[in-house]
């Protein structure tokens, strides 16, 4: 009897299981009314041409830039999702398509949920995630407004040294992301920067393509790795190692 009593869900249980269906019910319906906006939006520049100045630029120009234009982020669209999910979460997934996903909304989030101390997956993991990139939204518009402002200006005025930097901006970015994660499972990064060291140096891929290939690559051997052998890249409670 003790056992069938055990075995009822909670009442809480219940109230939690509701209101995170609800959770995601709603980050679904507002992300995927976000990214469609977004869509139209790459067109609004042609419109606000010509509501300040009354200049419309013929379609037989705007068209064909705008499917160029469409053309060069279709790979980001197949690929940037399924790199970043695991950290931004579904909120977040929907968020980067705002922008600056690799260098700004993932380094981001990351930190948050590791001075948070979320596990890895859980809701507090999600929730932590959906605030990082919304607050991250709010900052990079406003840096890149003041950008647009004074970028000029301050450039004009930087040493050459300092601006020769900017380049290792994004990789240092990249290594730093790779680092941290790499210390929740050390041994699980040496076969991925083996392969990532092999794609960048022995093909002619390019960044998209390479991506691509990695994705198809790794995820297979995560599958193997922990069907056949048991083994996790983290601990089942979301910490280090198994």
């Amino acid at each position: 009897m003790s056992e069938n009593i055990e075995s009822v869900p909670q009442a809480s249980d219940v109230t939690a299981d509701a209101a995170h269906a609800e959770y995601f019910k709603n980050v679904h319906k507002i992300g995927r009314i976000f990214c469609t906006l977004l869509i139209f939006a790459n067109a609004l520049p042609v419109f606000l041409v010509w509501a300040f100045y009354g200049i419309f630029p013929p379609l037989n120009q705007v068209l064909p830039a705008l499917f160029v234009m469409w053309g060069i982020l279709l790979p980001f669209f197949l690929t940037e999702g399924w790199m970043y999910y695991g950290v931004l979460g579904v909120a977040g997934n929907y968020m980067q398509w705002a922008g600056n996903s690799s260098n700004f909304r993932v380094p981001v989030v990351a930190v948050a949920q590791e001075v948070v101390g979320t596990k890895t997956g859980s809701m507090k993991y999600e929730i932590v995630g959906n605030i990082a990139a919304s607050t991250s939204i709010f900052f990079s518009v406003a840096f890149i407004l003041a950008g647009a402002l004074l970028g000029n200006l301050l450039i004009a005025n930087l040493p050459p040294w300092v601006l020769k930097a900017f380049a290792y901006a994004i990789p240092c970015v990249f290594g730093a992301l790779v680092a941290q994660f790499s210390m929740r499972g050390p041994k699980y990064a040496i076969p991925i920067i083996l392969i990532m060291y092999l794609l960048v140096s022995f093909t002619g891929l390019v960044s998209w393509q390479r991506i691509v290939l990695m994705i198809i690559v790794i995820l297979p051997l995560m599958w193997f790795a922990y069907k056949k052998k048991g083994i996790y890249w983290v601990t089942k409670e979301g910490g280090g190692e198994d």
